[in-house]
């Protein structure tokens, strides 16, 4: 699922915007090789088939949208362009991340409840 549908899903009759869950993703920069000029993150579910790019970024750390109890991995791929030809050019896959699940955990305790007579 891409972030335009996350964020629809997320969206009130009324207009407004709940709470989506983020995580952050972050990543070291290769040692060797060209110049990055900017990262491709990309996300799997694993109720899903493939991967989707979720964002693209100069920055080695981004905070993307998740789904709550659904067991997600990243992976992730630096960008440059030839110095002569210009032509854009992708490097490998990053190894696949860890599996993460956003558990918002147990709601707290409600508010004790009180008693009123409804007699009077």
């Amino acid at each position: 699922m891409n972030l335009a549908v996350l964020l629809l899903l997320a969206t009130l009759s009324n207009g407004k915007v709940t709470d989506i869950p983020t995580a952050r993703a972050s990543w070291l920069p290769p040692v060797i090789g060209g110049p990055v000029e900017y990262y491709l993150l990309q996300l799997h579910y694993f109720d899903e088939d493939s991967f989707f790019t979720i964002a693209t970024t100069p920055d080695t750390t981004v905070v993307v949208p998740v789904h709550p109890l659904r067991w997600v991995e990243a992976r992730v791929s630096g960008v440059n362009h030839h110095p002569v030809t210009g032509e854009e050019r992708q490097g490998p896959w990053s190894d696949v991340s860890e599996p993460y699940i956003y558990d918002p955990g147990l709601p707290e305790s409600p508010g004790q409840p009180e008693w009123i007579n409804e007699d009077q």
